[in-house]
């Protein structure tokens, strides 16, 4: 059309608006659900290396004995190799885990002793969620990720860091995770409103008119039982 001099009718219209994607979740008490089922040593170290991190499967089954630290994790994934803090606890129960799986390795192994693939963790993972009564669609380590996004979001982290963490590539997509249902926005508003600031500040001269406002009243209200 332009080559002819006419307009294209089709740029006047604003192209669809994608909906963002909900990502799965867990709830903390699903999570501590999960995290009582675990039958071994193995399977709390996992488990509690996925709430703890929000680590993917394929880097769980990759993770290496000498790529445990005091603080963090030192893992290979999407992005490249990353490090992934890690609380107290989980170390602890990673080291234990080291000193009883022999002379390989890898963290986290079969019977056989070899290392698990990321398809045997989802496995795991999935077998707990069901003991746990977790039974909605799209089960796995995966949705525990999900999980850690939306946790670290809900109780006040910053996307920067998870990004970090994650080792997303595009902070895009560490954005979705800040997506809040309608009980945290209202949450959220009575906690941060300028109003809350205003009012404490002003609180004295706001009481002042309300009284000014109930002695006006009283006025016009005697006025009229006068007449």
């Amino acid at each position: 059309c332009k080559r002819h001099g006419f307009l294209n009718p089709m740029d006047m219209i604003d192209p669809p608006t994608r909906r963002k994607k909900v990502r799965p979740t867990l709830s903390s008490q699903e999570m501590n659900q999960l995290t009582s089922h675990a039958q071994s040593l193995r399977d709390r170290a996992l488990l509690s290396l996925f709430i703890d991190s929000g680590l993917r499967a394929s880097e769980a089954a990759c993770l290496r004995k000498q790529n445990i630290f005091e603080d963090y994790i030192k893992v290979d994934g999407k992005s490249g190799e990353r490090q992934i803090p890690i609380s107290e606890e989980t170390r602890c129960l990673l080291l234990a885990l080291v000193n009883t799986n022999g002379t390989g390795d890898y963290v986290f192994t079969n019977k056989r002793g070899l290392p698990l693939t990321r398809h045997g963790i989802y496995w795991i993972v999935r077998g707990y969620m069901r003991k746990a009564g977790i039974n909605r669609p799209k089960l796995g380590s995966h949705r525990i990720r999900h999980a850690f996004g939306k946790h670290w979001i809900k109780n006040g982290g910053d996307t920067r860091s998870l990004q970090k963490i994650m080792g997303h590539s595009n902070i895009s997509t560490t954005e979705l995770y800040v997506e809040l249902d309608n009980d945290e926005i209202v949450a959220k508003h009575h906690q941060f409103t300028p109003l809350r600031s205003t009012h404490a500040a002003a609180q004295g001269s706001f009481l002042d008119k309300a009284q000014a406002v109930r002695e006006a009243e009283a006025i016009l209200k005697g006025a009229s039982h006068g007449s």
